[in-house]
């Protein structure tokens, strides 16, 4: 071998022993010489790990977003988008996006759970943007124009919220719950089968506290006689009312555990709260009335259906310290958090189901909810 060669190799040799040395922590006492193969053990151990982490710096690891069809009702037509897009999209339509962080991520985990209702109006989409029987959706251009000057600190809580219980959805006996929820409860939410006439175990009503300080806690609402008697006739004309006679033409009859009307005299007839509700377009089915010679005032507690968690409350709850999956335990009685998957969706897990009679009635219930917007 050429003497440039060997003195080239004896540089390289050298310049390993150096590493060697400064790998092993530069041993200099007789102590650390004894430590070396210990050393040498725990660095060759490690070696794998370290060799990931350099590659990773090359391949990204990151999962590929999925992506959702959207019905979008405001221009008629198909959208495809990632469904963290969507769903930043969604939580800024549906709840105030100053709220509080583990409010947020509520919301954030049950808006991902209601993709798993579809849209009955739309089957050809996973989502819809219409209120009316989803939930709603505003884009960047809509959260842009809604928040002004605010919009890059508010997109970024949501994105939080969002980024921080990702892939999670809420279910029950390992299927995606049925998701509703409103804005206030009026101090107690609502149970499903007084609203849909179907016992759904995880929609029942539980207290939510904290929620007085909030907009549309208590509401009212006047109308002149002449004016509530034509809304009502035209809505119910077997009614038969007349400004006159109002007084005692209506009458609740019975009411929920959370005090709302559930049924009442209309003249010759008895509709449902919710009936009338929809009638007048009530905030809430929690109401009182006030009759004086000319005009009829609803006094109203809350605004929404009721049924589900409370965005108020949720926001309420997190003020005092409660996070996201505590919110999601108390609004939605006995379920649990699970990975969102393609066959959590389709219903096809492995967990334990319910007894038939059980899932035929929470099926009866979804369907007849599948079609009602979220929280109107």
């Amino acid at each position: 071998m050429p003497k440039e060669s060997r003195a080239f190799l004896g540089a390289i040799a050298l310049f390993l022993a150096c590493a060697l040395w400064v790998f092993f922590g530069a041993p200099l006492s007789a102590n650390e010489w004894r430590g070396i193969p210990s050393q040498f053990q725990m660095g060759f151990s490690l070696l794998p790990l370290r060799l990931t982490r350099v590659l990773k710096l090359f391949h990204s690891q990151e999962k590929t977003p999925a992506l959702i069809t959207l019905y979008d009702a405001a221009e008629n037509r198909l959208v495809s988008l990632p469904m963290e897009e969507y769903l930043i999209g969604a939580i800024a339509m549906e709840m105030p996006a100053s709220y509080h962080m583990e409010a947020l991520k509520a919301q954030a985990v049950a808006s991902r759970t209601r993709l798993g209702m579809g849209c009955p109006n739309h089957t050809e989409a996973m989502a819809c943007s219409d209120p009316a029987h989803c939930q709603g959706y505003l884009n960047p251009a809509g959260q842009a124009a809604k928040w002004g000057s605010e919009y890059g600190m508010y997109r970024a809580r949501i994105e939080k919220a969002v980024r921080e219980t990702a892939d999670q959805i809420i279910t029950y006996n390992g299927k995606p719950i049925t998701v509703l929820f409103h804005a206030v409860s009026g101090g107690h939410t609502e149970d499903a089968r007084e609203v849909f006439g179907e016992d759904v175990p995880y929609l029942r009503g539980v207290e939510s506290s904290g929620e007085e300080g909030t907009s549309r806690f208590e509401t009212t609402q006047t109308f002149t006689l002449q004016s509530i008697v034509a809304l009502l006739n035209a809505a119910f004309p077997n009614a038969h009312l007349s400004a006159e006679w109002l007084p005692l033409q209506i009458l609740p009859l019975t009411y929920s555990d959370s005090d709302r009307v559930t049924s009442l005299t209309l003249g010759d007839i008895t509709v449902s709260g919710r009936e009338l509700r929809q009638a007048l377009d009530l905030n809430s089915t929690c109401f009182s009335i006030q009759f004086t010679d000319s005009s009829a005032t609803f006094t109203q507690k809350g605004y929404g259906h009721g049924v589900g968690m409370s965005q108020a409350g949720a926001n309420a709850m997190a003020a005092k310290g409660a996070d996201y999956e505590a919110i999601l335990r108390h609004y939605y009685q006995g379920t649990e958090l699970s990975d969102w998957n393609e066959s959590t969706f389709l219903g096809e897990t492995e967990n334990e189901v319910p007894a038939k009679e059980e899932t035929d009635d929470i099926q009866a219930a979804h369907e007849k909810m599948a079609g009602r917007g979220s929280r109107l």
